[in-house]
């Protein structure tokens, strides 16, 4: 079922007649979208409009279109509700010696909302940042690239969780017999490496706090020798530069894959994040 409200969220109708819903999660982003179809009435497309508001049992929603070119069901589509978060600017924020959770909290002091910060990460490196002109959204995503965070975006209960990587391993399996009906895969090798050389602010490198060695390596994946440079100038902290590069490198140093599949059915256990076993 689903509760639809106006662009000033008043309760106008609940909804429990349409079809083709579907929710759709994505881990990059952290947040998810809705889309279904209602009857063409005069009821329905009343109450729904642009900008108006749908309520879920978990997530609230932002109606974003509504498309209709027959007289039996029109679509509509909805973004994540995050509205507090990415339309609050914020002229100046200014942040010298906090960890990664207070910086992102203090995100949050700049606007008149209730959303919070749920830390379930074990970074704890120490933040400096000057940003201007910026929402307390984009600061938070500006965080969590430079630190390779996961934000999952929970607008039912306005909190942002953040993770070194989300999800559990569940043990679970897929495979031809189980649950798996197609599958397709898709890798690539494009921007491999197995060495790096990082350099920081003003040729910064990490001798200092690599036994004298400015570069890391990692040959899990191959043996071959294939060096790259990784460069960010506004890192000037020896520690900091080794954490980038290392964590770049992991990125990078095997073919990245990706495998889509469907499934006859999805065991309501699973999370977004989680880790399955697919064979």
């Amino acid at each position: 079922m689903f509760k639809v409200y106006n662009d000033k969220k008043k309760f106008l109708k609940l909804i429990d007649r349409c079809k083709d819903a579907k929710i759709e999660k994505d881990l990059e982003t952290g947040l998810q979208t809705l889309s279904l179809k209602l009857p063409v009435t005069d009821e329905y497309l009343s109450i729904i409009d642009e900008e108006g508001y749908i309520e879920t049992e978990d997530y609230w929603y932002v109606i974003k279109e509504k498309n209709y070119s027959t007289n039996d069901f029109f679509e509509v589509f909805c973004n994540a509700d995050i509205e507090e978060l990415k339309y609050s600017l914020i002229p100046v924020y200014d942040v010298i010696d906090l960890n990664v959770q207070q910086a992102m909290e203090k995100a949050l002091t700049y606007i008149n909302s209730t959303w919070s910060i749920e830390y379930n990460s074990k970074v704890a490196n120490t933040v400096e940042y000057k940003l201007a002109n910026k929402s307390a959204y984009e600061i938070l995503e500006s965080i969590k690239a430079e630190f390779s965070l996961e934000l999952i975006y929970d607008t039912k209960n306005k909190k942002v969780k953040v993770y070194t990587k989300a999800g559990k391993n569940r043990g679970m399996l897929f495979n031809n017999e189980l649950r798996l009906k197609t599958l397709k895969r898709q890798g690539q090798s494009y921007n491999i490496c197995t060495v790096v050389y990082p350099l920081g602010k003003d040729g910064l490198n990490i001798g200092s706090v690599n036994n004298s060695i400015n570069f890391v390596e990692n040959y899990s994946y191959t043996n071959k020798y294939l060096p790259v440079y990784y460069i960010d100038e506004d890192i000037d902290k020896a520690q900091d530069l080794k954490i980038a590069a290392e964590t770049y490198l992991n990125q990078h140093c095997a073919p990245i894959v990706g495998y889509s599949l469907s499934l006859s059915a999805l065991p309501k256990e699973i999370e977004l994040g989680d880790t399955i076993i697919l064979v």
